[in-house]
């Protein structure tokens, strides 16, 4: 009988276990956004959503200034044309908020918009197999990428930060005081999703 009580136990903590890695608000297991690559001319290997990554900047090497930083989302020669263009046919369709089976709460959208620009002053935003990471978070608006396919992918973080945008256009809302708010997640043909929502930082 006691026996029979630990291995009810057990169970009980692996269950538990189980429910907080894969979160039942997210596709996948959420794991550390790891970026590395250059960064205000440094060579980096971070963890962390972006504003984590840039106060570790920061404290690394105290000229770092991120409004210094280029916007890479612009392009300036035909080869930056031409993958755009690829880009925006590779996205597929997207959902707002209230997203059907998801519990997701609204964003601020101009929090929202902050993690945007932010991304978009980053290069690679790489996710490992059948998982997602929290690439931007701050003031209880999250921007998550989530990989469908068994291996890392390695899209650029402007391009991550296009479909944030379309959320934030596309599915906005009027919340408290008129606030303007913003939910929703886009899929790409390649096999992975951009989720926007409320989160806890």
């Amino acid at each position: 009988m006691q026996f029979f009580t630990i291995v009810l136990s057990l169970v009980g903590l692996l269950t538990l276990a189980l429910g907080a890695a894969v979160q039942n608000d997210l596709p996948y297991p959420l794991v550390p956004f790891e970026y590395t690559g250059a960064l205000g001319g440094h060579e980096v290997q971070l963890n962390g959503t972006v504003q984590d990554i840039f106060a570790q900047m920061k404290e690394l090497h105290p000229d770092f200034d991120v409004d210094t930083l280029p916007d890479s989302s612009v392009g300036n020669n035909a080869n930056d044309i031409a993958l755009d263009s690829r880009d925006v046919a590779s996205k597929h369709h997207y959902f707002c908020w209230p997203v059907k089976g998801q519990t997701w709460e609204r964003a601020n959208t101009n929090v929202i918009a902050d993690g945007i620009n932010y991304l978009r002053k980053m290069n690679i935003c790489n996710v490992g197999g059948q998982s997602c990471v929290r690439i931007s978070c701050s003031y209880r608006g999250a921007i998550f990428l989530c990989n469908d396919n068994p291996d890392t992918i390695y899209p650029r973080c402007p391009y991550i930060a296009s479909y944030a945008s379309d959320i934030s256009k596309n599915c906005l809302t009027s919340g408290p005081f008129n606030a303007r708010q913003t939910c929703g997640q886009e899929f790409d043909t390649d096999g992975y999703n951009v989720i926007v929502r409320a989160a806890d930082c």
